[in-house]
């Protein structure tokens, strides 16, 4: 991607910042993580509780935009049984499958 076609401000790449990826060596890698994640999520070996602890949104205040129009706004306190991600608005835990999370300050 040139600089004009990242999808944000923000964003860089590897090449932009005149790096050199080996491809082959980054397919392996991913692949290689990825049957490790497959294989406890197979077997059922604490793959939510993991995936709780790293999630940098728990225990945060977050904004989550459900559509153009439509958000909420609570404290992230965990993730459910499905993965979705659990926030507390206005007292009342609920599930979010989907949305842009957006830490508050």
């Amino acid at each position: 991607l040139t600089e004009a076609q990242l999808p944000v401000p923000t964003a860089t790449s590897v090449a932009l910042a005149g790096g050199v990826v080996d491809g082959t060596a980054l397919v392996t890698a991913v692949l290689d993580a990825l049957g490790g994640w497959y294989t406890r999520w197979l077997s059922g070996a604490g793959l939510r509780a993991e995936y709780a602890a790293r999630c940098s949104s728990v225990g945060r205040p977050v904004r989550v935009q459900t559509s153009a129009t439509a958000f909420v706004e609570g404290e992230a306190t965990g993730v459910d049984a499905e993965g979705r991600l659990l926030v507390r608005v206005r007292g009342e835990e609920r599930p979010f499958a989907a949305g842009d999370v957006v830490h508050l300050r």
